[in-house]
């Protein structure tokens, strides 16, 4: 019995298992956190077309704590998102093989503390927003 042993990343299938299982994914949610990792991290204050539309009512500080998800990040499924591409964000659960596009700004819940989720989603209630 000569079992071979591969290790993590090799493809046992001579370079063609992608080929011969395209659709294969063990943990949906473990591949969004590896690819957001392996990609380059940007802050809401780097995006400057959307940098001016918050510039006004948060300072450069806030703006660097709002970390968009770049091109190609699996959204993590059943986490809470929204997208500042819109007009209006409103927050969402992200489904099963759901990733960010090119023309995407998603922000997840989970990276901000709850007063800029708060601000971000349009709340206007001064208590849930801690001015009062």
């Amino acid at each position: 019995m000569n079992e071979k042993t591969y290790s993590p990343g090799q493809d046992p299938f001579g370079g063609y298992g992608h080929d011969l299982h395209p659709n294969e994914r063990t943990d949906i949610n473990s591949d969004a956190a590896e690819s957001f990792s392996q990609k380059v991290e940007r802050s809401l204050y780097d995006i400057k077309e959307l940098n001016r539309s918050y510039h006004q009512e948060l300072s450069d500080d806030q703006l660097r704590q709002i970390i968009v998800l770049p091109e190609g990040t699996r959204l993590e499924q059943g986490a809470k998102y929204i997208d500042l591409a819109e007009a209006k964000p409103a927050e969402f659960t992200a489904m099963g093989a759901q990733e960010a596009g090119p023309h995407n700004y998603f922000v997840a819940k989970s990276d901000l503390d709850y007063l800029l989720w708060n601000y971000l989603i349009g709340v206007t209630n001064p208590a849930r927003l801690d001015q009062e």
